[in-house]
């Protein structure tokens, strides 16, 4: 009986200390993914469509946040950023390529 008890508690605790909270940020994670798999997605088909580039920036600019829009915008009127100017690490797990994402 002790055991049963034991194991329950211990099953409650896990369940709500551990795995609830992995399980929260995996779900904003692949929410995040999947929109950037979706504006990929339109990026190719705009292209392959034949699209204007200055059509296709400003229909996907849509996805993007408000803050990563401003970057965006930033990083467009700076020329580019180039490489970062060697600041250290680049905290974009997407690389240099897309800084604002």
């Amino acid at each position: 009986m002790a055991v049963a008890l034991i194991t329950t508690f211990y099953g409650s605790l896990f369940a709500n200390v551990f795995f609830s909270p992995a399980k929260n940020k995996l779900e904003v994670n692949l929410a995040e993914e999947k929109v950037l798999l979706e504006m990929i997605r339109d990026g190719v088909l705009y292209i392959e469509a034949g699209q204007r580039p200055d059509f296709i920036e400003s229909d996907l600019m849509n996805y993007l946040p408000p803050d990563k829009k401003a970057m965006y915008e930033a990083l467009k009127f700076e020329g580019g950023g180039g490489d970062g100017g060697g600041e250290g690490v680049d905290p974009s797990p997407y690389g240099k390529f897309f800084p604002f994402l």
